[in-house]
């Protein structure tokens, strides 16, 4: 088991989980058959390790509502001189 409690299979923990095990599996295979074998790469990688974080750290309902907030706010300060998302993908060390 790995430190942060979870067996190494996709964030999922061990006896009682309160996680549904196939769950994240359920997500990449709504993917519409056209999209792109690159993009379903990307994408599916993105949803593995979203889920991965979101169960790792339990978070909450309250604090999901936090994070979306966080980004629609991110979304409709977009002006031509002033760009908030590259400024968050800066912080995050992700810019380059």
């Amino acid at each position: 088991m790995a430190a942060n409690g979870t067996n190494g299979t996709n964030g999922v923990k061990t006896a009682n989980s309160k996680f549904d095990p196939n769950f994240t599996a359920h997500v990449i295979g709504l993917m519409a058959a056209e999209t792109k074998p690159r993009h379903r790469e990307i994408l599916s990688s993105l949803i593995s390790h979203l889920h991965d974080f979101i169960r790792e750290v339990e978070l909450t309902q309250d604090e999901w509502v936090v994070g979306v907030n966080y980004v629609n706010a991110i979304g409709q300060a977009y002006q031509k001189n002033r760009n908030e998302a590259w400024r968050v993908c800066d912080i995050l060390g992700v810019e380059s």
